[in-house]
Formats: C-alpha cells, sequence, structure tokens
C-alpha cells in the first residue's frame, strides 16, 4: 500500500511542526538556563552586598566608640572644664 500524496504532504507537515516546536522548547530551555545563570549571579552579588554592609557597619561602630570619648575628652581640654 503506498501513501497517497495528500497523505505524504501532512506527514511533512506534521514533522516540520515537530521540527520547530523542538526549536522553540530548546531556544526556551537555553533562555531558562541563562535566567538561572543571572539569578545565582544576582545571588552572589547580594551576598556580597551585605557583607559589605556588615563590614561598614562595624568600621562605624568602631569609628564611633573611639572618636566619642576622644571628641569628649578633646571638648572637655578646650574648655578647660573641671572635673
Amino acid at each position: 500500500m503506498q501513501p497517497d500524496e495528500t497523505t505524504n504532504r501532512l506527514l511533512v507537515e506534521i514533522r516540520d511542526l515537530q521540527q520547530q516546536m523542538l526549536n522553540e522548547y530548546s531556544r526556551a530551555l537555553t533562555l531558562n538556563r541563562e535566567a538561572f545563570a543571572a539569578q545565582q549571579r544576582a545571588i552572589e552579588q547580594q551576598a556580597e552586598a551585605v557583607a559589605m554592609q556588615r563590614k561598614s557597619a562595624r568600621l562605624y561602630k568602631m569609628v564611633l566608640l573611639i572618636a566619642g570619648p576622644v571628641l569628649m575628652f578633646l571638648v572637655w581640654r578646650l574648655l578647660d572644664l573641671p572635673i
């Protein structure tokens, strides 16, 4: 039994559509992988930013702890206040 031309045309059309769907799926998969990698990089950058903020906060606290008493001493000496 030989397939007629209509059957052949339909089979070719089905094959072509399946190939297009496979290509679209491959593109979507690639985009998802790229998006996932971008999200991972963003998470890493956020973690670095949080670490830098913590470091800055510690430095700020140390400066306040050191500069506060020094400034008070200078004001005390400049104003020549009694003990």
